[in-house]
Order: C-alpha cells, then sequence, then structure tokens
C-alpha cells in the first residue's frame, strides 16, 4: 500500500535495485564507474522524491535536505534537550537523512526538521527489535513520533526498511499506511496497540 501511494519513492527504490545489480555484476572499471554513478544517481532520486513526494504529503509543506546535519540526527535529537543516553550511535538511524522544513528560521531544531532512518531488520516477525524499541521509547519520551514502513526504504530495497521521526504527535504517517512505533505519552504502548487490531481491519 505504501509503494502504491507514493510512486516517486517506488521508482527510487526501482532505481536503487538497478545500481545495486550493476555493482554486484561489474567486472570492468568502466563497469564500476558506471555501477557508481547509477548509484549516485540513484541516491539523488530518493532525496528528490522523499522532499518533493513523501514529506509534503505526510505533513504539508515543502522541504529540503539539511544543509548542517543531512546525515548526522544526533544532532537534531539533542537541541534543546537533555544529552541522549546515545550521544554517537543510534541503530533506529542508520544511513540517516534529516530534512528542514522550508521558509524556517535559525539552527535545525526538532520542530523544523524530520529525521528518515533506514535501518536493518527495525521490524522482524511483526515484532520491533530490541534496540530500535530502546530507542524509540526514549524519543517518544523527549517528544518525538516514530513511524515504520516496510518498504519505502531505497537503501538496499527489501534488506532496509523506513523509520521517520517527526517532533509532536502526527497522526499524516498513519493515513498514509505507516505503522507507530511509538508516540508521545504512549511510547512504544503504540506498537502494542497497534499490534492488537485484528489482522484485515484497515485503520484510518
Amino acid at each position: 500500500m505504501s509503494v502504491n501511494a507514493f510512486p516517486q519513492v517506488a521508482a527510487a527504490c526501482a532505481a536503487s535495485l538497478g545500481a545495486i545489480e550493476l555493482q554486484r555484476s561489474a567486472r570492468t572499471r568502466l563497469e564500476r564507474l558506471h555501477a557508481d554513478q547509477a548509484s549516485r544517481r540513484a541516491s539523488e532520486q530518493a532525496v528528490q522524491a522523499y522532499r518533493t513526494e513523501m514529506l509534503p504529503r505526510l505533513f504539508g509543506g515543502a522541504w529540503h535536505l539539511s544543509r548542517r546535519n543531512a546525515h548526522f540526527p544526533p544532532a537534531i535529537l539533542q537541541a534543546g534537550h537533555r544529552p541522549a543516553m546515545r550521544p554517537t550511535s543510534w541503530q533506529i538511524f542508520d544511513h540517516p537523512l534529516v530534512f528542514r522544513q522550508a521558509g524556517t528560521s535559525g539552527p535545525d531544531h526538532p520542530r523544523n526538521t524530520v529525521v528518515i532512518g533506514q535501518p536493518y531488520a527495525a521490524v522482524a516477525g511483526g515484532e520491533v527489535s530490541s534496540s530500535v524499541r530502546e530507542e524509540a521509547a526514549e524519543l517518544a519520551d523527549r517528544g518525538w513520533s516514530i513511524h515504520w514502513s516496510p518498504d519505502l526504504s531505497t537503501h538496499y530495497p527489501g534488506w532496509t526498511q523506513l523509520v521517520i521521526a517527526r517532533f509532536g504527535i502526527e497522526m499524516s504517517p498513519a493515513l498514509h499506511g505507516f505503522l507507530p512505533i511509538a508516540l508521545p505519552g504512549i511510547g512504544v504502548g503504540a506498537w502494542h496497540e497497534w499490534a492488537r487490531i485484528p489482522e484485515g481491519v484497515l485503520v484510518h
């Protein structure tokens, strides 16, 4: 459902898979060069798809890749709050991207950014991994909403999953096929509430 809702992201996932195949089959220096170029184009396509399609649909407004913290979420997560328990490494934000809402002023801050992670096996067999559960609970305690999608990660699609963090309680991701891992005031209880919903029941 998520892929159909975000065709540009789905196309970026396909481009990423194509680049991976080129890298695996490359035998000559020229083939490796072409594979590297395809990988860079796929990464650029992914950023564009998240920026122009997914984030505006989820949260409204316009977005751009952070010029200062594009690949360094801890700087965002700690802004204006007590020091993080894990200041240098967050599994939930493996292969991270930080997007900033256009038209906002001042430094990157929880209220003007969205953090995307693309971790391996954040959810497996219907259960959140223990490390992601702990990190999501800590983030929810800091006021962040954490949602998950199995099929919108453009970094090694099929091996990684997409996790999106937005400060405050945001219902928009759930309306577009995302599932809550943790929410402010609820913590990972949000995941348990979702897991109790009977299979086949569509939640709006």
